[in-house]
């Protein structure tokens, strides 16, 4: 009867990291703000990164990213572009 406990609590306890992964992979961490990332005079590059799972649960960044253009969008003033 004592093997039995202690089998069952040995597979309970190699359980235990198996299911903080997949309750890691359910609810991944909250993802950043969307930010300028580069600017140019008539272009800016929005990105955020994002966690998401992957195969067997394993959480990985993902970087998501757009290009806004639109003609005068940003100005250089002292050697850097500024939003207008």
């Amino acid at each position: 009867m004592k093997t039995f406990y202690r089998v069952a609590l040995g597979l309970l306890w190699a359980a235990q990291p198996l299911c903080a992964q997949q309750n890691a992979a359910a609810n991944p961490p909250a993802t950043n703000d969307w930010a300028i990332a580069e600017m140019s005079a008539n272009s800016q590059v929005w990105q955020r990164s994002t966690l998401e799972a992957g195969p067997g649960g394993a959480l990985f960044a993902r970087v998501h990213r757009y290009v806004q253009m639109e003609p005068g969008l940003n100005y250089l003033s002292n050697g850097q572009y500024v939003g207008q």
